[in-house]
């Protein structure tokens, strides 16, 4: 990943931190350009993440005129309860999952070939990542606060099907 990572221009970088936020239940609050100038702008310090839900807080971008930084704000209700944690995940079903075979298939071939395999396994996290997201858009999951022991999967067995399904899943698509 790059050292400056502008979240206003979609890039590998972007998704690659995007990702690794996401994988920890957070999700960008602020991705408003924190920089202006004549000819561009970007998003590349102020960049906040949060599991807030969107009711706990309240968010604003103001031009103070003294710089080309914009001036942003944050303000949590501290006095707001909240008794759940708000997550994304793909939305993951049967139409869903078909348009991602499809999808899969029409996905050009030749933009991954590259003797590097650095390169090439960057252009098929990109390809396979762009065919993800367009098949399964995200939804927020309320998850409560606290533990779930009758939740608690003690015996692995749906990580096993997951597994399995996502087998199946590869081998249709591969057919």
């Amino acid at each position: 990943m790059k050292n400056n990572v502008d979240l206003l221009k979609q890039s590998h970088s972007r998704e690659e931190l995007l990702e690794i936020f996401e994988s920890f239940g957070l999700r960008p609050i602020l991705m408003e350009p924190s920089r202006l100038t004549y000819n561009s702008s970007t998003c590349l310090d102020n960049i906040i993440f949060s599991n807030l839900d969107s009711h706990t807080y309240y968010k604003s971008t103001d031009d103070p005129h003294l710089s080309d930084h914009l001036d942003q704000e944050i303000a949590v209700n501290m006095t707001a309860t909240q008794n759940w944690n708000v997550i994304t995940r793909p939305n993951i079903n049967e139409e869903n999952t078909a348009k991602f075979i499809e999808t899969l298939k029409m996905a050009n071939r030749d933009v991954l070939m590259n003797k590097r395999a650095e390169l090439f396994n960057e252009n098929f996290h990109h390809v396979f990542q762009l065919c993800f997201n367009n098949s399964f858009p995200t939804v927020g999951v309320r998850k409560g606060l606290g533990w779930n022991v009758d939740a608690v999967d003690n015996d692995g067995s749906s990580a096993l099907k997951r597994a399995v399904d996502a087998t199946q899943t590869i081998h249709k698509v591969q057919s």
